[in-house]
């Protein structure tokens, strides 16, 4: 096992050559991927005005352009396009991870960048004019420059509303957002009219184990009943992301009889700092979490099931930290749903030490009795990158090769999407799908079996 899952640690890194390289290395253009694009630039000559081409582009509905591949029903062409003279233009995030450059067609104020997608793709993302001068060898100092300029698509009507709560949080502005046709339904994440009801309440919470304070936002449908069986508690770490989407995913899940009776824990990060110190493994958060936490919401709020009706919850490095949290303590979390888990993360080596490969994670999966704890985890198709020797596509596809090997109830997932809360609202809903299915009558678990095939199994 362990020569096998070095060899595919070592097949993580790629390198691509991108179309500006072309563009540079040739002196020419690349060949234009999108048949608008073919038939509508080469007639523009240096200086001729772009206005007929913007014209087009509008009466077509704006950007990004979606056309079909030749050959390949399941794909399309999607090119963004941005209209201005400033250099050094990217798409950030989706769909490459690498914030790609786009090229700008001659002198013209057209800039663009053409993808083969899959046609299920869901996406949001981000333009950044003017970013020039990056070090690629500073990848912190790359991504605030790119930060600055990052905005919505001005060509693109659609953006993400949900990721306006953690654009507050951050202050990042809100992402656009690239919704093909085949893009698999997400039927729970919008408010209904006639709600069932819920019951929510904030608390500050001190740790004595971590030394500060957050916040902890409680959540309850409205037929929980403290200590009642046949219920379900959900953990969800990054409250600030999640604390204003997930209760209405709930909502609608419980309306249509698809889960148990829930309440939900939103565990807030006292500030960014904290988050990428507590959440990737460490044993003082593991005190937080089953030696205080665990016993406050039980003792003093009545909230509380038994392991096999508990998940435990997170994206990227709360996707981590969620399954570290399930294999080290699963009388508390006997379920973990991990959305693009930080699997390639390892602990930083003592001073004058080797710093330890990537895969810390799946190493411990490999070493350690299997735990009594079933597991959802996904990753997007577009969490790769060229600049860094493991990324999470990647090591969730290590991930569960490992969990596989082990014998652990374990599904995986890849989404036609990137590292962002627009799959991420649907792999709640999908997740809990999966792990709680049994616990509800046969009935119920008719109806779990057609919204999963509805919503889930292409994803």
């Amino acid at each position: 096992m362990t020569r096998h899952f070095s060899f595919l640690m070592a097949g993580l890194l790629s390198v691509l050559l991108s179309p500006a390289a072309v563009w540079a290395e040739t002196g020419s253009p690349p060949e234009l991927d999108s048949p608008f694009l073919q038939q509508s630039l080469p007639p523009l000559s240096s200086g001729q005005d772009s206005g007929d081409f913007w014209q087009a582009v509008r009466a077509q509905g704006g950007a990004p352009l979606v056309e079909p591949v030749d050959g390949a029903p399941g794909e399309r062409w999607v090119t963004f396009l941005w209209r201005g003279q400033e250099g050094g233009v990217r798409v950030v995030s989706s769909p490459s991870g690498d914030h790609d450059p786009m090229l700008q067609w001659g002198d013209s104020d057209i800039w663009y960048r053409s993808y083969r997608l899959p046609d299920r793709t869901r996406m949001a993302y981000q333009l950044a004019p003017a970013v020039a001068g990056l070090d690629p060898d500073k990848p912190e100092q790359r991504h605030a420059a790119i930060r600055q300029t990052a905005q919505t698509d001005p060509l693109n009507p659609v953006h993400y509303a949900g990721h306006t709560v953690v654009a507050a949080r951050q202050a990042l502005q809100p992402r656009s957002a690239l919704i093909l046709a085949g893009a698999p339904p997400q039927p729970w994440v919008e408010p209904r009219a006639q709600g069932p009801g819920r019951e929510t309440d904030r608390h500050a919470f001190a740790s004595e184990a971590l030394g500060n304070t957050r916040d902890i936002t409680l959540y309850r449908t409205a037929d929980w009943r403290q200590g009642q069986p046949g219920q379900a508690l959900l953990l969800v770490f990054d409250a600030h992301a999640y604390a204003g989407m997930v209760p209405t995913i709930l909502d609608n899940l419980r309306a249509d009889g698809l889960i148990p009776p829930m309440a939900a824990v939103f565990i807030e990060n006292p500030d960014i700092r904290a988050r990428g110190r507590e959440l990737p493994p460490n044993p003082e958060f593991q005190v937080f979490l089953t030696q205080e936490l665990m016993p406050w919401l039980r003792d003093t709020q009545g909230v509380w099931t038994a392991a096999d009706a508990t998940v435990i919850s997170g994206s990227s490095y709360g996707g981590l930290a969620s399954l570290y949290a399930g294999l080290q303590h699963p009388e508390w979390f006997g379920n973990v749903l991990s959305m693009s888990g930080s699997f390639w993360w390892a602990p930083q080596a003592p001073a004058g030490e080797a710093q330890p490969e990537p895969g810390w994670m799946m190493r411990l999966v490999e070493e350690m009795p299997a735990q009594p704890v079933r597991i959802y985890h996904d990753a997007g198709l577009f969490e790769q990158s060229s600049r860094r020797p493991a990324d999470i596509l990647g090591t969730n596809r290590i991930m569960q090769q490992a969990l596989a090997a082990k014998g652990y109830r374990s599904h995986y997932s890849e989404f036609a999407g990137g590292h962002d809360y627009l799959q991420w609202q649907g792999s709640i809903a999908c997740g809990l799908l999966n792990l709680l299915a049994d616990a509800g009558t046969p009935q119920a678990g008719e109806q779990v079996a057609e919204a999963w095939q509805r919503a889930c199994a292409a994803r």
